[in-house]
């Protein structure tokens, strides 16, 4: 009985956590006895704490021949450490209702908690247990590659997953970044024990690690129970920084046969990064352009007045050494080149012309929606919180961020349009077969 009324109140967890939308409340900054920077929203109205934190260290970090390491880490945390075999591990998450996660990227090892406030010291202890004597043992490491194994399977299966990993694969030619994340049926079987455990060791370190926690926990308290978790991982990680990257200097085309009935397509130039001033006129730019949905200009152009696509959208993505635009739809094969070619043209025009006026005041009104929408719970917080923390900007860039999207005008947008824009510089990589589309390389 006791065990099911736990996994309800695992299962009514995000309930607690929920809150209307709100302000930013104040931001503590502090740094802990061990030398861990944490930021704090203290918000006692809800009786529950949550943690976002990474390490600047990510799957670009896998060695060569080992790609999905970190990846593979990531999902073996939680699978048993210490004494706590996986199910016992499982069980006494169940029992605190406490609730850890962990992921990969190419840039960053990132992990939350979500835990009870009563049960703060004890959820703490279990995240230290899984970062600090992770326990691999071998059935659980077998299942997670067969596991990933399976996954690499199926997402040969999906163009879309093939046209992003060829894309990157293009892109960052030569850039620990052109690895993938997730592995190769190739690196995957090659992964032993011993590299997750040197993972592990190497990797996860205090001078590497970033932290924002919101919750019902007081700025008094908070350093001992962060030091409690990581204080005893190694002070500095025992790795040099990622290269920088030399973006292509043409464009470009790379077709990938697959006997498909349509043909997906990925789009990617070289942009500015998250840290540039104009990073605000840009997203203002981005959803103007194919980040808007129904009313952006790529999906009214190849969806709405054509009819050649479902959908058409772009995005932006901000790395640590690379910035990128990133524009994707899918059409049948006999007019997928008419999609791209529209594609193409809507991106020269956009950094040719810029948006118009209402279109940026639909952009602004847009902005001010999604940021309360973000801050609406505890875990939305702390990762709002964390996001600021990675690209090292200020803890007030909340109330900074609205200002200056509010300030943006239609001359600023023309100009950034024409800077954050590289239509020249398009590779484009097409997944189908697709007609009139060859590759250039």
């Amino acid at each position: 009985m006791r065990r099911r009324q736990v996994l309800g109140l695992v299962g009514a967890l995000p309930l607690l956590v929920a809150s209307p939308a709100r302000a930013m409340p104040p931001i503590q900054v502090m740094t802990t006895p061990r030398g861990i920077r944490v930021w704090l929203v203290h918000d006692p109205t809800v009786p529950v704490i949550s943690l976002s934190y990474s390490f600047e260290i990510g799957s670009a970090y896998d060695p060569p021949g080992r790609e999905g390491t970190l990846a593979m880490m990531a999902a073996l945390l939680d699978q048993g450490a210490g004494e706590l075999d996986a199910g016992g591990f499982k069980l006494r998450q169940d029992e605190l209702a406490v609730r850890l996660g962990f992921a990969a990227t190419q840039d960053r090892f990132s992990g939350t908690l979500a835990s009870i406030a009563s049960r703060r010291v004890a959820a703490f202890d279990l995240l230290r247990l899984a970062l600090l004597q992770p326990r691999f043992d071998s059935d659980q490491v077998e299942r997670v590659r067969r596991s990933m194994l399976v996954n690499l399977r199926r997402n040969d299966e999906n163009p879309q997953a093939v046209a992003f990993r060829t894309m990157y694969r293009t892109i960052f030619a030569g850039h620990p970044y052109g690895r993938p994340t997730s592995g190769t049926s190739e690196s995957l079987p090659a992964i032993a024990v011993a590299d997750l455990q040197a993972a592990q060791r190497r990797c996860l370190a205090r001078d590497r690690l970033d932290v924002a926690v919101v919750g019902d926990v007081s700025a008094a308290e908070l350093p001992g129970l962060i030091d409690r978790a990581f204080g005893d991982l190694p002070t500095a990680a025992a790795l040099a920084d990622l290269p920088e990257w030399t973006p292509p200097s043409t464009a470009r085309t790379i077709v990938v046969e697959r006997a498909l009935s349509q043909s997906t397509v990925v789009m990617v130039a070289p942009t500015i990064r998250r840290k540039d001033p104009d990073w605000y006129a840009a997203l203002i730019v981005d959803r103007v352009l194919g980040g808007g949905g129904l009313q952006s200009r790529l999906f009214v152009e190849i969806r709405e007045k054509r009819g050649l696509a479902y959908g058409a959208g772009c995005q932006l993505r901000s790395m640590r050494k690379a910035g990128l635009f990133i524009a994707s739809t899918a059409s049948a094969n006999e007019r997928v080149a008419e999609a791209v070619d529209v594609a193409r043209s809507e991106i020269a025009r956009m950094a040719r012309e810029g948006p118009t006026d209402p279109e940026i005041a639909e952009a602004k009104t847009y902005f001010a929606g999604a940021r309360a929408l973000s801050l609406d719970s505890s875990s939305g917080i702390a990762g709002a919180l964390h996001g600021l923390q990675i690209e090292g900007l200020p803890p007030d860039q909340f109330e900074r961020q609205q200002a200056a999207i509010e300030a943006v005008s239609l001359a600023e947008a023309l100009r950034v349009a024409a800077k954050m824009l590289r239509p020249e510089l398009l590779t484009t990589v097409v997944v189908g077969q697709p007609v009139g589309i060859s590759s250039t390389q």
